[in-house]
């Protein structure tokens, strides 16, 4: 018994030896107090959300980014913003920050764009992103920071604990105290990153499922979006109407409070983005739910007018501190096929979005990147 004891710790004793040495408890990884995804790829069918042949990749690197940039050192673009810009279902280079990225560069423009964004995050979460997150990162100096911004703020008091990194916050639930900390055991261990590797190796032989994901239960397909739209198209309204103005007015005034501690939001993270080194680009939102059709809103105008009153903030931000904004939310509906739910984004929907921030950036003589050609 005695030599089995032996045996057995000694065993105990090599694994935890291990750990120490090829895990992240000591040394070696400056991300680790955070939980956000990192070092991961996904394969997984989609197709209860949106037609497609095969299954897609989700990837996220070693930093927690999405895109093919490079080094951190070499980003240019760092992209913010919640699930509608980290498009957990869409595939790599088929998301809006890949379709931007590719067309900067089909201008000729050295574009090395970073998706950083973090499902459920708001502008709280954008902003402390910076101390927790970014600012330990080697040689992080992006010329321009991107955020796509203005649905989430709705919500953003039942948002707040996922507005914090250095929580597992990209789950539908939140989770229990005791799972966030085994979370953080899983994330630090040698032998869990062992586990995973092989696990999505196996799954992607398979071309099988996605694992640790939210599933999509309760997320509309792309015919039940146009089903929802088509019950409340009759309803319309002019947009240089008595009536409009009277409902954006009423909206204003239901939201004030909502609308002030959005704009404390924005300057806080205008001080911030500008304090990194970076300049500001920011981009409004909008639903599926409503459509412009050309001077008429049609659909959901409750939704439209709620949306409205974040959006008439931001773009009002821009133009008193003379920040690039991208009304998006104010110039671009999406159509039939765009989206898989109310907000977000097909890859149809994706290119759309990516394209039309891409012609916007273009057309502002403010925006500079260096040029692949030299120029």
């Amino acid at each position: 018994m005695k030599t089995i004891d032996w045996i057995f710790g000694l065993t105990i004793l090599g694994l935890v030896c291990i750990e120490l040495i090829f895990g992240t408890w000591l040394w070696g990884d400056p991300l680790s107090p955070l939980n956000i995804i990192r070092d991961v790829e996904w394969i997984y069918s989609v197709d209860q959300l949106y037609p497609r042949a095969g299954p897609i990749v989700y990837r996220r690197d070693r930093w927690g980014f999405r895109g093919a940039y490079g080094q951190p050192s070499d980003i240019n673009i760092l992209v913010l913003g919640g699930s509608t810009t980290d498009e957990r279902f869409i595939n790599e280079g088929e998301t809006w920050p890949d379709v931007l990225a590719d067309c900067l560069r089909r201008s000729r423009y050295d574009a090395r764009l970073a998706n950083a964004s973090v499902t459920g995050q708001t502008s709280r979460g954008h902003l402390a992103n910076f101390d927790l997150w970014f600012s330990r990162m080697p040689g992080l100096k992006p010329r321009y920071v991107l955020a796509y911004l203005g649905i989430n703020e709705l919500w953003v008091e039942a948002l707040e604990e996922k507005d914090d990194p250095r929580r597992f916050n990209e789950e539908i639930q939140p989770h229990a105290r005791w799972a966030e900390i085994f979370h953080w055991v899983k994330m630090k261990s040698a032998f869990y990153k062992l586990y995973r590797t092989a696990k999505g190796q196996w799954i992607a032989i398979r071309e099988g499922i996605a694992y640790g994901l939210p599933r999509a239960g309760g997320q509309r397909d792309v015919d039940d979006i146009a089903r929802r739209y088509a019950e409340k198209a009759d309803q319309t309204i002019e947009r240089d109407s008595w009536a409009h103005s009277r409902k954006a007015a009423q909206a204003r005034l239901a939201y004030a409070a909502q609308r002030k501690s959005f704009r404390s939001r924005l300057e806080k993270l205008y001080q911030r983005i500008r304090r990194f080194g970076a300049e500001p680009i920011f981009v409004t939102q909008t639903w599926a739910t409503y459509r412009r059709q050309g001077n008429a809103i049609s659909g959901d105008i409750d939704h439209y007018f709620i949306q409205n009153t974040y959006n008439d903030v931001t773009l009002d931000f821009c133009e008193t501190r003379g920040v690039t904004c991208v009304d998006l939310g104010g110039r671009l509906t999406f159509l039939s096929g765009d989206t898989f739910d109310v907000i977000h984004t097909t890859p149809q929907g994706s290119r759309r979005v990516g394209e039309f921030i891409c012609k916007e950036l273009m057309r502002d003589p403010g925006f500079s990147l260096p040029r692949s050609d030299g120029g």
